[in-house]
């Protein structure tokens, strides 16, 4: 392998996983300076429980939460605006990403809108979105 080549990749969404990390979320949360989250998921993982563990854990650390768990496979338009009318609606200031990759999408793309404005099909394209997300969180269901 020529070092030379690699380039670096930073995200700016955190990722936690492993056992014990939803348990987490509160602190990591209060960390970023998140007040009310918006938690976003799917209506299979909400279904199983897991939307409303992770809510109780929210809760608990003392910061409000609302919920938007009705990300479809391969998120929508219409999945994003639903998403950050609920955003928009309960003065979130942070989002949580709860599931597969879909939901996770779908909360980085409640995140584009939230801090950009506009429609999510806005920024389509490389280097679209100008501004950057509010606090975002990802906690995957699925490694």
């Amino acid at each position: 392998m020529v070092w030379d080549s690699v380039h670096p990749f930073e995200c700016p969404t955190r990722v936690f996983y492993g056992w014990g990390a939803a348990g987490q979320i509160g602190e990591r949360l209060r960390e970023l300076g998140v007040t009310r989250a918006l938690l976003v998921s799917d209506p299979g993982v909400e279904r199983a429980g897991h939307v409303a563990s992770v809510a109780g854990a929210i809760a608990d650390a003392g910061i409000d939460v609302a919920i938007y768990a009705g990300v479809q496979p391969n998120p929508t338009v219409a999945n994003i605006e639903a998403g950050y009318a609920v955003y928009a609606t309960e003065r979130c200031d942070g989002i949580v990403g709860l599931g597969g990759g879909s939901a996770m999408d779908a909360a980085k793309g409640v995140g584009v809108v939230a801090a950009n404005g506009g429609d999510i099909a806005d920024y389509t394209g490389r280097e679209q979105v100008p501004l950057d997300l509010p606090p975002l969180i990802c906690l995957p269901t699925t490694c």
